[in-house]
C-alpha cells in the first residue's frame, strides 16, 4: 500500500508525481521533473530542495513497487484454497472426527474477530465509521439485501429439486440446505466482498489471504458431508471477487489516506459482526450491512471537506 507524505506541504507534489510517474510511466517522469524543476534522474537545480528530491526518490520507489503489484492475487489464492480444501474434505469423507468438525467453526469466528479489531483501529474519523455503519445497515434492512440473496439461492435450490423430484427425501433436502449455506458463506460474505474491494483499491491482498486460510478449513469440514460440490463453489467465488476488485480500481484515483482508513474501519466492523455470527454469540444480518461499504467513502469525503 502506498504511503502518503507526512509533510502537508508536499501533498500536491505527491499527487502530481503519482499521476505523472505511476499513471503515465513512459512520459510522466520527464513532465513531473519539468513541472517541479527537477531533472529526470533526481538531480535538483537551485529552485528545488533536498526535501523535494527525497520525495521524488520515494515516488520512484513506489512506482517500481506498484509495477509488481499490478496483478490481483487474493481472489486466486482464495479460490485455490476452497478448491483444495473441498477436494481434501471430499477425499477424507467421514473419516474426520466429529469433535473436530464441531469445534473448528468457533475458532474461525475468533479469527474473524481478531482481523476485525485490527482493521477498526485504522479508523481516521470515528464519526464516519459510526454513521456509515448505521446508515448502511438501515439501507440494507429496508432493501432486504440478505433476504434477496437467500431468495436467489433458494430459487436455484428449487430448480435443482424440480429436476430431481424422484430423489427428493430428507437426506437430499439436508444436502441442499447445507449447500445453500456454504454458497452464501463463500460467495456473499462481507469478508470476501470487502477483501476484494480493498485489494482492488490498495493492492493489499492480506484480507483475502487470511480469508483463504479460514475458507480452506471450512471447505474441508463441509466437504466431508457435501463432497466435491464444495470445491466447485470456488469458480463463482473467483468470478465475483475478480469483478469486485476490477471495479474497485476505478475508485482508486478518487481516494485519500483518510478515506481508505475509514473504509477499512467499516470493513472491520463487518468482520466483527461476521465473527460474532460464526461463534453463535449474535446472529447479525451481515449481508444487510454491506451497503455501509458503498457509502463509507462518500461520507468520509464529505466529512473531510466540511469538518476536518
Amino acid at each position: 500500500m502506498r504511503r502518503a507524505p507526512v509533510c502537508a506541504g508536499a501533498q500536491s507534489l505527491w499527487l502530481t508525481a503519482e499521476w505523472c510517474v505511476i499513471r503515465r510511466p513512459r512520459r510522466g517522469r520527464r513532465k513531473f521533473a519539468q513541472s517541479w524543476h527537477l531533472s529526470p534522474t533526481g538531480a535538483t537545480n537551485a529552485a528545488s530542495t533536498a526535501h523535494e528530491n527525497a520525495i521524488l526518490g520515494g515516488i520512484l520507489f513506489s512506482y517500481m513497487k506498484h509495477r509488481g503489484e499490478g496483478v490481483l492475487t487474493g481472489p486466486f489464492i482464495n479460490a485455490a484454497a476452497v478448491l483444495l480444501g473441498g477436494t481434501i474434505g471430499a477425499l477424507l469423507s467421514h473419516r474426520l472426527p466429529e469433535r473436530v468438525r464441531d469445534s473448528m467453526p468457533s475458532i474461525f469466528g475468533l479469527a474473524s474477530l481478531g482481523i476485525g479489531i485490527l482493521l477498526v483501529i485504522k479508523c481516521v474519523n470515528l464519526p464516519v465509521m459510526v454513521l456509515a455503519t448505521l446508515v448502511g445497515t438501515l439501507i440494507g434492512e429496508l432493501c432486504y439485501v440478505e433476504r434477496g440473496i437467500s431468495s436467489s439461492v433458494n430459487a436455484l435450490r428449487n430448480l435443482v429439486q424440480k429436476r430431481k423430484e424422484g430423489e427428493a427425501n430428507s437426506a437430499h433436502e439436508s444436502f441442499i440446505q447445507s449447500l445453500v449455506a456454504i454458497i452464501i458463506l463463500f460467495c456473499a460474505s462481507g469478508t470476501g466482498i470487502f477483501g476484494a474491494m480493498r485489494e482492488g483499491m490498495t493492492g493489499d491482498p492480506s484480507i483475502l489471504i487470511a480469508k483463504a486460510f479460514l475458507d480452506f478449513f471450512t471447505a474441508v469440514i463441509f466437504a466431508t458431508s457435501l463432497g466435491f460440490a464444495v470445491a466447485v463453489i470456488s469458480v463463482p467465488m473467483l468470478i465475483i471477487q475478480l469483478t469486485l476488485a476490477t471495479c474497485a480500481t476505478l475508485i482508486l484515483p478518487l481516494t485519500t489516506p483518510a478515506i481508505m482508513g475509514d473504509f477499512t474501519a467499516v470493513g472491520g466492523v463487518l468482520l466483527l459482526a461476521t465473527g460474532l455470527r460464526i461463534c453463535g454469540i449474535k446472529m447479525f444480518a451481515v449481508a444487510n450491512m454491506l451497503p455501509a461499504l458503498v457509502i463509507a467513502m462518500p461520507i468520509s469525503a464529505l466529512w473531510t471537506a466540511f469538518f476536518a
